[in-house]
């Protein structure tokens, strides 16, 4: 068995498999509920030598939270826009998952560039990347004295599978492949068999089939461990968190005010997260330490602040146009010329005022593993669109039907595409619209007659979490796309000792030159994520689901 030192300085759908048809419900919630969408001998891991927490520092009571006072220490201020719960197992807003991020420490961490590091996790190692064993630090406890074992990471994931508990990421076990996972969110188990507790400090998890990328799933705060205090009285953890993470929660969270955060160790600041009931308003406060900043301000604030106080990148959602299975779209030219007619440029500048960028590729910009521009077919050029419908015999329809769900605005760039499309082609372009549930029923069971509207977003750190779930295998994606060499690229990269070094980009551009090659989906344009900081505020990133990266930041005093 190897082992990688690592200093501590990113699914499936659309078959009818039951795995399939909880990523398909996922799916149509996430797409119908977001406006333009919001990481032989084999070793995955890293074997790490981890700074072992502080055992003397722990609260001495059990069972109850030791707070600490909020007046004696300055406050990072942050904005927030929705919060409905703390538990880490439904944390689904950029809100939620900030403050998740600070409450609770998973087995495994993401550091600034999105490798996996060790959190309550010193090292993990894999012989062929479906059993892995996990060793935890020993001096690990959550914020009211309890001890942090193994056993408190099974708790977390069993919460989670639990469909008693109907708690949203549970998919993402799921995802992670974790053997008896998906058995147990159907309600035919009542544990998950791939959960073992060798010794207390040690937890070995075994998937169904290897995932190299287990790692950078686990750092997910759904993972997060579960107290004995949390399972006594489940709904406690909405309000009176009990994690295991560098800050407790300041005092009872009464759903509404804001949450303040304290170091649970040796801390210069507190981080207040103070709730607004738009962007807008948030963004008028102009007292925070950051900030989100509305899509029609987005351009004001590149142009009106230091460099170094706006800080934005790609975030990893996308929409797209996919394609039903019947002529003339089962040609991949026809495919391809639709996708040189859009001037995608054009649309995210008129339609969104330059607050998303034009897709160039089918893995989001700045995942582990892509490479920019892989999408050869996503620049504008409407002479060679032309010239491969003339060669393919054209559409042999009069019009072309482009289909969206309503609700969400995406009226409004769905019909710069039909009105790009009906200029370079000139051909009718016939718009159909549905609510989201008969939509995505449509799409489930495979009745679209022309192009539609689709969208996606990743769930961890990796282009992997992008390219599985729409493209891989031939029963679980949700493009309706099967390609063999995309498959086996897909598995080699899951073998991988460590699939976030140049191997596994490797793997990954196979897997996007085939896609360029055959077009089965027509990326569009990716959201921005973008936050304006205050001059007493560094250290702040943002990730690529669109959050931002806390753990680094510092205050001044």
């Amino acid at each position: 068995m190897k082992t990688y030192l690592q200093s501590t300085a990113v699914s499936v759908g659309g078959s009818t498999t039951p795995a399939a048809a909880l990523w398909f419900a996922v799916l149509c919630l996430f797409l119908s509920a977001c406006g333009a969408l919001p990481e032989g001998s084999a070793t995955a891991g890293f074997e790490t030598a981890a700074g072992a927490g502080d055992g003397a520092n722990a609260p001495a009571v059990l069972g109850s939270v030791q707070r600490k006072p909020v007046v004696d220490l300055p406050a990072l201020r942050i904005g927030a826009l929705q919060a409905d719960s703390l538990d880490p197992a439904r944390a689904l807003s950029e809100s939620e998952l900030e403050i998740a991020s600070l409450l609770y420490q998973p087995l495994v961490e993401l550091d600034a560039l999105a490798r996996p590091v060790p959190g309550a996790a010193m090292s993990w190692s894999t012989w062929d990347n479906i059993t892995w064993t996990f060793r935890l630090d020993p001096d690990g406890h959550f914020h009211n004295g309890e001890l942090v074992t193994a056993e408190s990471f099974i708790a977390g994931m069993m919460f989670l599978a639990d469909p008693d508990n109907a708690v949203p990421n549970a998919y993402l076990g799921v995802d992670a492949g974790i053997e008896g996972f998906e058995e147990m969110a159907r309600g035919d188990a009542d544990t998950i068999s791939g959960l073992v507790a060798t010794e207390t400090y040690t937890l070995v998890i075994t998937l169904n089939e290897p995932n190299s990328l287990l790692p950078s799933i686990l750092a997910h705060s759904a993972f997060a461990p579960r107290s004995a205090a949390a399972l006594a009285e489940p709904e406690s953890a909405a309000v009176s968190p009990v994690g295991n993470g560098a800050f407790l929660l300041g005092e009872l969270w009464d759903g509404s005010s804001p949450v303040d955060l304290v170091p649970a160790g040796d801390g210069a600041f507190l981080v207040r997260f103070e709730f607004f009931d738009s962007v807008e308003s948030m963004y008028k406060n102009g007292s925070l330490d950051v900030t989100h900043v509305p899509e029609h301000k987005m351009a004001e604030a590149r142009d009106g602040a230091d460099d170094d106080r706006v800080i934005e990148r790609t975030a990893g959602a996308y929409n797209y146009i996919s394609f039903p299975n019947v002529k003339p779209f089962d040609n991949p030219e026809i495919r391809r010329a639709l996708s040189l007619a859009i001037d995608r440029g054009h649309l995210v500048d008129d339609v969104f005022g330059g607050s998303k960028v034009p897709a160039d590729g089918f893995a989001p910009a700045g995942s582990m593993g892509s490479t920019p521009h892989d999408c050869a077919s996503c620049n504008y050029d409407p002479d060679r669109a032309r010239r491969l419908v003339a060669e393919a015999g054209g559409f042999g329809v009069e019009a072309l039907e482009l289909a969206f769900n309503t609700g969400h605005d995406h009226e409004l760039w769905v019909q710069e595409v039909g009105a790009q499309w009906a200029e370079v082609f000139g051909i009718e372009v016939i718009f159909k619209s549905d609510g989201p549930a008969p939509y995505f029923e449509s799409i489930k069971l495979g009745t679209m007659t022309g192009p539609y509207r689709l969208g996606w977003s990743t769930d961890y750190p990796h282009a992997m979490s992008f390219l599985a779930p729409l493209f891989v295998g031939e029963n679980n994606n949700t493009a309706g796309y099967t390609s063999s060499a995309v498959t086996d690229a897909a598995g080699k990269l899951l073998r991988l000792d460590n699939p976030y070094d140049e191997q596994g980009s490797q793997m990954v551009s196979i897997m996007t030159n085939e896609l360029d090659a055959d077009m089965p989906i027509v990326p569009v344009y990716a959201d921005v994520s973008m936050r304006v900081l205050s001059d007493a505020v560094s250290g702040i990133h943002l990730n690529l689901d669109g959050t931002v990266r806390l753990q680094d930041a510092t205050l001044a005093n």
